[in-house]
């Protein structure tokens, strides 16, 4: 793990809620001369601190309708399966995010979809037929409350560079 500092975590907080923000503001902002800001910045990005750089799109104005947490179980336990689903996952675009998990159900996903038909078909279609899914739960979102891509960033102890 890279050892970031003060000024590591500060750049992080900006870039984290203002990714758009030119090197010479973010250089201001933090005092440092913009060459030596776009030496820190590429430095956080080779070394995979900063995975990449996205746009938060609004669901709505895309024609997503509907955001839904569904939980998977897979009947058995082996690599063969947990290769399969993982394989099939990724390839589905309506699937935002995968984790799989240690406790009751294997996998929790994350998916947008545009309306309740949209979401019958992926499950019955898509999701359903992998071999190994033996159980398929789902949550509907009805309204958000707080949404982030933002990470907590610890504070780098003091000294220490």
């Amino acid at each position: 793990m890279m050892k970031l500092d003060a000024m590591d975590h500060d750049i992080l907080e900006i870039l984290q809620r203002e990714g758009r923000i030119t090197n010479a503001e973010l250089a201001k902002r933090l005092g440092i001369s913009p060459p030596a800001m776009l030496e820190r910045v590429k430095r956080l990005e080779n070394s995979g601190v900063i995975d990449r750089f996205v746009a938060v799109v609004s669901p709505q104005k895309v024609g997503v309708g509907i955001i839904a947490f569904v939980r998977v179980s897979l009947g058995a336990h082996n690599l063969q399966d947990f290769e399969n689903f993982r394989d099939h996952i990724e390839t589905m675009d309506e699937v935002l995010e995968c984790y799989q998990l240690s406790g009751e159900d294997d996998y929790l996903l994350k998916v947008a979809l545009p309306d309740m038909p949209g979401y019958a078909d992926f499950a019955f279609s898509k999701l359903a037929p992998i071999h190994g899914v033996q159980s398929i739960n789902s949550s509907f979102v009805l309204g958000t409350i707080k949404q982030d891509t933002a990470l907590p960033l610890l504070a780098p102890i003091k000294g220490q560079s």
